[in-house]
């Protein structure tokens, strides 16, 4: 929940004397005409000479900073490209491994088949899983 200022906080009145609006929350002690009046000083011709200036550093400032921006954007997608590079990479390799792996234990259980003429122990009655022997029945 933020500050909003009420609507007539910011609604000009028009100034009896000249026609002109002044806020409506402006102090009756402030003058209507503002920076005019010979009470409130007018900026120095200095500082609005100054201003294109400022305000060119500014964009100068806000272009190099959203530069560098990009630049940080740009390496962080390429650093995250790499890491899913990489992912996917070692995710295969597991794969590979994983099957070369499995491949290897049917040829062993194939050879100590073939050597010991042993059965497999799902193919018997009784055995196995969910054949009623083991764990909790």
């Amino acid at each position: 929940m933020g500050f909003r200022k009420r609507p007539r906080d910011t609604g000009y009145e028009p100034d009896q004397g000249t026609g002109t609006g002044s806020p409506s929350y402006m102090p009756e002690s402030m003058p209507a005409n503002g920076a005019s009046s010979s009470v409130v000083p007018r900026p120095l011709p200095t500082t609005l000479e100054k201003l294109p200036a400022a305000f060119g550093d500014l964009r100068t400032s806000i272009d190099s900073r959203f530069q560098h921006y990009e630049e940080r954007w740009t390496a962080f997608e390429q650093r995250q490209e790499a890491r899913w590079k990489e992912n996917q990479d070692h995710q295969q390799r597991i794969e590979t491994s994983l099957l070369e792996q499995g491949t290897h234990i049917a040829q062993i259980l194939d050879y100590m088949k073939a050597q010991y003429g042993v059965p497999s122990t799902t193919s018997q009655k009784g055995y196995g899983r969910g054949r009623g022997r083991g764990h909790g029945q």
